[in-house]
């Protein structure tokens, strides 16, 4: 009975996290454009417009096929196998590591590449669709979440980062940026190169939407979470780009960011194995050497490097898919080092649990904390 509780349990956030990555349902979505002084974004057959943050060349694409590197049942469906869904993300979440490239690679296929929301080369382009602020001096760049598996499309009205999300930003006045970022097979430091470089975009075209420079946060939940604190903590400040790419002036810009929100957030992937398939090389990954250096490498709680920006932690005690402790840790040694955090620890939520009325509270009180750290 306890494994078939915790199978259940799991099944329920797969359930959600295919639904959703982060969806603000509690908040006040009646309320208008106009009376937050929100511009529509700009859309083209019925979708937003999307701006790309690189310029001619994106480092680490190339016209290879993604195929060449990837695993895939291709006789799953998305609509007929939440069952490879359920073991992917079974697999997923221990702290035991287990071989699960094709059940990785396979729900990236079925989420982004077979719908056409990815292309299967690398020559996808990281991209943001802005919700400017008529007025707004501050801005927050939203990173979607989904594990590395997928992002989804951020061009799609109606989702958790674009229509809920970033509109609930707008209703504090603050214009929002939704970050499209590339994702398995594309391997670290990949996913923060986009992470890093759309901070600087912003920073760089602050004149053109009106905003304060300095007044730039960043909000991610679960993988997005990683890739805000992660940025914060191992490339802020720093360039780690390919040897044949060529920075241009965007590359010049500042990196600065004034706090971080991270809500239920992957900060190490010691309690997530199998996360390990779809963020680093899986031969590497197979290597139990080279596995323990990629875990150690990227592992965040073992990297804090930045006490001087304020950061918001939050994260539910029945988080099925990414536990609490990795943010509990993260948070404790952060404040040990002097660190200006906030760690709230949501008793009885799971996963996603942003799209529970009861927990309406907690992304109310981290707007409230936002609005006095810009």
């Amino acid at each position: 009975m306890k494994h078939f509780n915790r199978y259940a349990a799991i099944f329920l956030s797969v359930l959600l996290l295919l639904v959703v990555t982060l969806v603000p349902v509690f908040a006040n979505s009646d309320r208008s454009a106009e009376s937050s002084g929100q511009e529509t974004p700009s859309t083209k057959d019925g979708h937003y417009t999307s701006i790309p943050i690189w310029g001619e060349t994106i480092p680490g694409n190339s016209d290879r096929s993604k195929f060449d590197d990837m695993k895939i049942d291709f006789d799953a469906t998305l609509e007929n196998d939440l069952k490879k869904s359920l073991i992917a993300m079974s697999k997923y979440t221990g702290a035991v590591y287990i071989d699960c490239q094709e059940e990785i690679d396979t729900l990236t296929w079925l989420k982004d590449i077979k719908p056409g929301i990815s292309a299967e080369t690398y020559t996808d382009v990281p991209a943001i669709v802005p919700f400017p602020v008529e007025g707004s001096d501050r801005a927050v760049i939203i990173i979607p979440g989904g594990g590395y598996v997928y992002t989804g499309d951020i061009t799609e009205p109606n989702t958790a980062e674009t229509d809920l999300l970033a509109k609930q930003f707008n209703e504090r006045g603050i214009s929002a940026f939704v970050l499209g970022y590339r994702c398995n097979p594309y391997k670290m430091p990949i996913p923060l190169l986009d992470m890093q470089r759309a901070v600087r975009w912003l920073r760089f075209h602050s004149e053109d939407y009106g905003f304060d420079p300095d007044k730039i946060a960043l909000f991610g939940g679960s993988a997005g979470g990683y890739l805000a604190a992660g940025f914060l903590n191992l490339l802020q400040g720093k360039n780690q780009f390919p040897e044949d790419y060529t920075p241009d002036e965007i590359d010049m810009v500042s990196d600065e960011v004034s706090s971080i929100g991270l809500f239920y957030p992957a900060l190490t992937l010691k309690y997530n194995h199998g996360c390990g398939f779809a963020v680093f090389p899986a031969d590497e990954y197979r290597n139990p050497i080279t596995r323990a250096n990629l875990l150690y490498q990227y592992d965040l709680p073992s990297h804090i490097t930045n006490t001087t920006v304020p950061q918001y932690i939050a994260h539910g005690t029945e988080d099925m898919l990414v536990t609490h402790l990795g943010s509990k840790e993260y948070a404790s040694r952060l404040e040990a080092k002097g660190g200006d955090v906030v760690y709230t620890e949501v008793e009885g939520a799971n996963h996603i649990f942003t799209s529970n009325p009861d927990y309406a509270w907690v992304f109310e009180e981290y707007l409230d904390w936002l609005e006095a750290h810009f």
